[in-house]
């Protein structure tokens, strides 16, 4: 562990708690008996991040002390799910990799970080299929994307352009339109065989995200805006524009970087989520009502005591440590650790202080 790592959190998932500061240290209070549950000394600088869900009580000074010390406060749902990041104004600094990162997008980077995206989360996928027995990916998925990307450097139309190292504006999303169709194959090939593994009470057809019915789905949804948070908290602090991705589609309201991130470590919350889901029962989920739309509608999801069980055991999954090299020393680092390394080595690349940028695979 790297001396001066932030490696302490403040996680209140469950209601009724109220986070204040008193005597140095920020204080975790029990809102009906007043009396103290833990404290934290601000002194030691070893909070990394502080996470609130809904029903919980927070003081403006501890607000205050959050962003002279860049530490994230993540706000979530009851259930969990986090809907906003407080950051501090510093977080928004160095405007030299945003601009880099904004040229980028019209230059042969971009074309190629989009490859190295969708080739790690093929790997990626790869690794959780062998892991557990199935089917992997045909090793020629992953040279027909490499083909594409020849193809359109190949193309006429383009050629007048290499020499300057500068593309037609719609030269990324010609690229990313056939990578969506490859990627949209392999998803539901990867998806129908690891649902394979879940017993057939509750074993869902398909992988649906936005308003699933199913408790698996809306499992894995809860697990994926997870590492959503994880994702955009490491590009703020990397200097990155979340909203400016080279995969995914940019567009008013879209996280694009974010989601390109995602790619890259899905397969390691879904390695988790199986582990994790073969073991449930039907007992561990309840009906809940939920708008869709304008209506209403029940929609299963894992019940409170469950809920609670599984955000603390992703949480602690995320700070497990894998069989990746830092960048300086060490042979073995935190996951949440490296997905927030990763994303400073994208940034090195953006500013040219890398020739290559190959995201890190993490053996099963």
């Amino acid at each position: 562990m790297g001396r001066g790592t932030k490696t302490k959190k403040i996680v209140l998932n469950e209601s009724g708690f109220f986070l204040t500061r008193q005597k140095g240290c920020l204080v975790v209070k029990n809102i009906r008996t007043k009396k103290n549950v833990k404290k934290y000394p601000i002194l030691e600088r070893r909070l990394g991040e502080i996470q609130l869900a809904s029903g919980n009580l927070v003081s403006t000074g501890v607000l205050v002390t959050a962003c002279f010390n860049r530490m994230p406060v993540i706000v979530k749902t009851a259930l969990g799910s986090p809907v906003g990041i407080l950051i501090s104004i510093d977080d928004m600094s160095h405007v030299e990799t945003r601009c880099y990162q904004y040229e980028v997008i019209k230059h042969l980077k971009a074309l190629n970080i989009a490859k190295e995206i969708l080739l790690a989360k093929i790997k990626g996928s790869n690794e959780v299929l062998k892991k557990h027995g199935l089917r992997r990916i045909d090793f020629s998925v992953m040279e027909k994307v490499n083909e594409i990307y020849l193809w359109l450097l190949s193309e006429e139309e383009l050629d007048k352009y290499i020499d300057y190292g500068v593309f037609p504006l719609d030269a990324l999303d010609k690229l990313t339109r056939k990578y969506r169709g490859i990627e949209g194959r392999v998803a539901n090939q990867y998806f129908r065989q690891i649902f394979s593994l879940f017993p057939e009470r509750f074993r869902p057809k398909r992988r649906k995200g936005f308003k699933a019915y199913d408790g698996i789905n809306n499992t894995f949804s809860l697990a994926y805006r997870i590492l959503f948070n994880k994702v955009m908290v490491a590009l703020i602090q990397a200097k990155l524009e979340p909203y400016l991705g080279f995969y995914h589609t940019t567009k008013f309201g879209a996280e694009s970087l974010v989601y390109d991130f995602m790619e890259i470590y899905r397969y390691l919350v879904d390695d988790f989520l199986i582990s994790y889901c073969t073991k449930l029962d039907t007992k561990d989920f309840e009906l809940k009502t939920d708008a869709v739309g304008r209506k209403k509608g029940k929609r299963v999801f894992l019940n409170r005591e469950k809920n609670g069980e599984f955000l603390e055991k992703l949480e602690q999954y995320f700070q497990s440590y894998v069989s990746i090299r830092r960048v300086r020393v060490g042979k073995r680092q935190r996951l949440e650790n490296l997905i927030g390394e990763e994303a400073l080595q994208l940034a090195r690349f953006l500013r040219c202080e890398k020739k290559s940028w190959v995201p890190r695979i993490v053996a099963l």
